[in-house]
């Protein structure tokens, strides 16, 4: 995942950027984080359903803390569109 955040999103995978990845179904999520001293993991399958994405034009989008909170809880996303403050978040199909 930090190759990837690396080498395709052109990314630092250290910068405290948290990087979501998606896979090919849409029911999984991967979010990596890296607090300084190691890099986190976080994985979510959901039982039912898929996880709405937001429009993306280049591979990347950013989200709010909210929007990335609501993404996470699986919600359905109209507000997922909304303005976006930098946090490193990154869509890839994996």
């Amino acid at each position: 995942m930090a190759y990837i955040a690396q080498d395709v999103l052109r990314q630092k995978p250290a910068s405290g950027a948290v990087f979501a990845f998606h896979g090919r179904c849409g029911d999984r999520i991967k979010l990596l984080y890296c607090d300084g001293q190691g890099f986190y993991l976080y994985c979510k399958v959901l039982e039912r359903g898929r996880f709405t994405w937001p429009s993306v034009a280049d591979g990347t989008t950013c989200l709010t803390s909210a929007q990335l909170a609501m993404l996470w809880e699986g919600m359905a996303g109209a507000a997922l569109t909304g303005a976006c403050h930098r946090l490193g978040l990154a869509k890839l199909s994996i």
